[in-house]
């Protein structure tokens, strides 16, 4: 097992054959083995002295203060063999209410009060015994004390901690902060279009204990880069399937989503994901653009260049396509921030970032922390009445590996809290939670984008082109978005998606003079085609493909006529 890679089964036999197979080569300063936690009759029936309770109760405390300075576990049930560091299973009762009662000795005997995890991993062919791993995680409130003493841990076991480290650590605490601080500072100074005039709403979360490195197996290079492309669709996926019937249509696509370009960044170190290409700039017109970035060191962050709409209420997106003629419009009077929109991204964030650190066995702190910048006259999209009279707002949180791998949704509200306080929609987080999403998201998010987010219609289908094209140059493609007049306001046909049988005709048909003038020198066709298929590739090549003798799309006169004049000569 790796130095930073921190963890201990959380099954029987997992744990077992761990212990047994020398996983655990001695204990560290995150790792502590126990035989029992009380005393009980040796094999032989020798008598054994019990210590009362609450000397076990406080052993148990000291032993919990040390390790919640950095994290790590505390496993009963395991014998050490000390001469030769050997580890051997000897499961231990486990009476009811046993992990209660470790829990509660936490909150009783630890000051400040420390919250932890204990698991009963019982032996399935010894019912009732087994034994117990308690989770300690990288405590806030660091160093804790027990009987007016201050612990920590080693690597060989706990210490009493002299009065110059208690104050190294107290100074910490206020040095995390400002982690996170100049983390998020980092974020906003890398936004891709950071002159825009739409709101951005900004995420960072930073690992408390990461270490150089962390993440370069999805960082290091291209090859690493489509690794986690790779990984992200599955979680992707995992999302969509929990969410089903939650999300309404266009509301709040999946915040990671379409990752389609990459690079490596420098400042900050790391790589960036993007959901629109790169170059060239005019291929990512019409379409709400976000940034996902992955530091080597295991910060996340997360940039969303299209969270409130424009001063004269049209969403970005929008505006672009506007712009090049397609029909569009809005739904506010005023310029709006999309702060469902906001919520989803955030609990998408989350659930992404238990994973990630999931994966490389962190089981420490997150510091989150998140931002909206360009809010000075800006409401709410549904619930809020008054205007924002600042032009940034921010709020920081924390979370362990455990709550945001099983309290989603808890970790995001706990953190948009104070944002939709200031923007007048709190109420809205308790009917988010309550509803679970279902039917929340409003038309501001749904009717006001016009287009799906996705862009499946409405921009050149030829590989490496993807401009924006009028809705003239459309017609006759499955488009039924081009087809739909807009006036004033969008309507929901407009966001429909064109049927399978509409794409399969599309494919049939040949480009029209507008896909033509789009790329002139090299034309295609407006969806990609069978391999099978005689006509030539969409990639656009200059050579002129053979006809066959008998195309199967020539009119029936034209090969009548031609075989008469055939005969005839």
């Amino acid at each position: 097992m790796n130095y930073q890679q921190r963890e201990v089964p959380l099954d029987y036999a997992d744990l077992l054959d761990a212990v047994h197979g020398g996983v655990f080569p001695a204990e560290r300063h995150w790792l502590d083995f126990k035989r029992e936690l009380y005393a009980r009759p040796a094999a032989n029936g020798t008598p054994v002295k019990a210590k009362p309770k609450k000397e076990v109760h406080q052993e148990l405390a000291r032993d919990l203060a040390s390790l919640a300075v950095r994290g790590g576990y505390l496993v009963f049930g395991v014998e050490e063999d000390k001469a030769s560091h050997t580890f051997t299973v000897v499961d231990m009762p486990l009476p009811a209410h046993l992990d209660q009662t470790v829990d509660q000795v936490a909150r009783d005997f630890v000051d400040p009060p420390l919250l932890v995890a204990p698991t009963l991993l019982t032996n399935p062919g010894n019912p009732g015994h087994g034994m117990m791993v308690i989770e300690v995680a990288e405590s806030p409130d660091a160093p804790h004390m027990v009987g007016r003493i201050y612990y920590g841990r080693s690597e060989t076991g706990k210490v009493k901690l002299a009065d110059d480290e208690v104050e190294r650590l107290i100074l910490r605490r206020g040095r995390v902060g400002q982690r996170l601080e100049a983390a998020m500072a980092d974020t906003l100074a890398a936004d891709p279009e950071s002159g825009t005039e739409a709101a951005h709403f900004y995420l960072t979360a930073v690992p408390t204990q990461g270490w150089p490195g962390m993440l370069l197996d999805y960082t290091r290079d291209p090859a690493a880069h489509r690794h986690f492309m790779t990984t992200a669709n599955g979680w992707h996926n995992a999302i969509a399937r929990a969410d089903t019937g939650q999300r309404s249509d266009g509301a709040a696509q999946i915040a990671f989503g379409s990752l389609i370009d990459t690079r490596r960044g420098q400042r900050p170190r790391g790589a960036w994901f993007y959901n629109y290409p790169q170059s060239p700039p005019d291929r990512r017109l019409g379409m709400p653009r976000r940034a996902l970035a992955l530091d080597d060191d295991g910060t996340v962050r997360f940039t969303d260049m299209a969270a409130g709409s424009l001063l004269d209420g049209r969403h970005p997106a929008v505006a672009e396509r506007m712009q090049v003629g397609y029909p569009g419009g809005t739904l506010h009077s005023g310029s709006v921030i999309y702060d469902a929109n906001m919520w989803w991204e955030t609990l998408d964030l989350v659930r992404l970032i238990g994973w990630i650190a999931e994966s490389h066995s962190y089981s420490g702190n997150w510091l989150v922390g998140a931002e909206l910048t360009r809010m000075r006259g800006r409401r709410s999209s549904a619930w809020g009445t008054s205007e924002c009279d600042t032009d940034q707002l921010a709020a920081t949180s924390r979370a362990t590996t455990r709550q945001l791998l099983e309290q989603p949704r808890e970790v995001a509200s706990a953190l948009l809290r104070p944002l939709f306080r200031d923007i007048g929609s709190e109420k809205a987080l308790e009917q988010l939670d309550t509803l679970r999403g279902s039917a929340m998201t409003t038309t501001a998010e749904t009717s006001d984008v016009g287009v799906p987010a996705g862009d499946s219609i409405g921009r050149c289908k030829r590989a490496g082109c993807g401009r924006p094209l009028p809705p003239s140059d459309q017609a006759g493609h499955g488009s039924s978005a081009a087809r739909t007049a807009v006036s004033g306001t969008t309507t929901r046909s407009a966001a429909r998606q064109p049927s399978r049988h509409r794409l399969r005709l599309a494919e049939r048909r040949p480009p029209s003079p507008g896909w033509r003038r789009c790329c002139p020198r090299r034309p295609g066709w407006p969806l990609p085609h069978r391999p099978t298929s005689p006509r030539p590739n969409p990639g656009g090549s200059q050579r002129r493909w053979p006809r066959p003798r008998q195309a199967a799309d020539e009119p029936r006169q034209k090969r009548r006529r031609g075989r008469a004049g055939r005969r005839s000569s």
